[in-house]
C-alpha cells in the first residue's frame, strides 16, 4: 500500500564544498574535494506493516518529514589520455573516481536512533578504461556501490532489533560491468554496440542484515 502525505514540508539544505582541480598534459585532469550538506525537514520513505483493519499484514509505504540530517564526505577523480603508450596502444585512456559518504538522519518517525540517510552508499567507485583511435571508440566501465538503506522499516521495540528480519530495507552491494563500442562508417553513419551488466549482477534487497 502506498500512501501520500499532504502535510509534507519542503526539504532545504545548506551545502558547503571545497574542490581542487589540476589539469594534466596532454589531456587529463585530477580532482579532489570535500563536501558537507546540512539538511532540514528531510523527506523519508517510511515502510511499515499494517497492524489492524482489512489490510492487516500488508506492507505500507508513506513519505514523512524528519527533523534534520547531514551528509559529508570526500571524492576524488582521475582522467588521463595515455598518449605516451607505443604502437596500437596509442589512443588508450583511463577514467576513475571514488567517493566516501557518511550521513546521519535525525527525527525519523517512530525511532530514536540515528540511521544513515536512504540511498547513501558509504563507498562508491568507478573505473573506466577507454580507447579512441581513428574510427574506433571503446569504453569499458566497472562500477561499485556499497549496500545502502533503501527504505526505513525498523521502529523502536521491533522484535529481534535493528538487524533482525523486521529491520530496515537495504539494497545489496552492487558491482557491475558495462561496455560500449562504436565505429564510424562512411557518410556520417556510426555503428554502436552496448553491453550492460555483463556479469549479470543481481539488483537485490534484504532486511536488517
Amino acid at each position: 500500500i502506498s500512501l501520500g502525505n499532504p502535510n509534507l514540508k519542503a526539504t532545504h539544505a545548506n551545502n558547503y564544498d571545497i574542490l581542487y582541480e589540476q589539469y594534466l598534459k596532454p589531456v587529463g585532469i585530477i580532482q579532489g574535494g570535500w563536501f558537507y550538506k546540512a539538511i532540514s525537514d528531510p523527506i523519508y520513505t517510511i515502510q511499515s506493516v499494517v497492524a489492524s483493519g482489512p489490510y492487516a499484514g500488508y506492507q505500507q509505504t508513506q513519505p514523512q518529514n524528519g527533523s534534520s540530517a547531514y551528509v559529508w564526505g570526500f571524492e576524488a577523480a582521475y582522467q588521463q589520455y595515455l598518449g605516451f603508450l607505443p604502437g596500437s596502444l596509442h589512443g588508450a585512456g583511463i577514467s576513475a573516481n571514488y567517493s566516501y559518504t557518511a550521513s546521519r538522519a535525525n527525527g525519523v518517525p517512530g525511532r530514536s536512533d540515528h540511521p544513515a540517510l536512504q540511498r547513501q552508499s558509504p563507498n562508491t567507485w568507478n573505473i573506466s578504461p577507454t580507447y579512441d583511435r581513428g574510427r574506433l571508440s571503446i569504453r569499458v566501465g566497472l562500477a561499485y556501490n556499497q549496500a545502502s538503506i533503501f527504505a526505513y522499516n525498523y521502529t523502536d521495540g521491533t522484535p529481534l532489533g535493528l538487524k533482525g528480519p523486521l529491520g530496515d530495507n537495504y539494497l545489496y552491494t552492487h558491482l557491475q560491468l558495462d561496455a560500449q563500442g562504436s565505429f564510424a562508417l562512411p557518410k556520417g553513419f556510426k555503428a554502436v554496440v552496448y553491453g550492460l551488466n555483463l556479469t549479470n549482477e543481481v539488483f537485490g534487497f534484504y532486511q536488517g542484515s
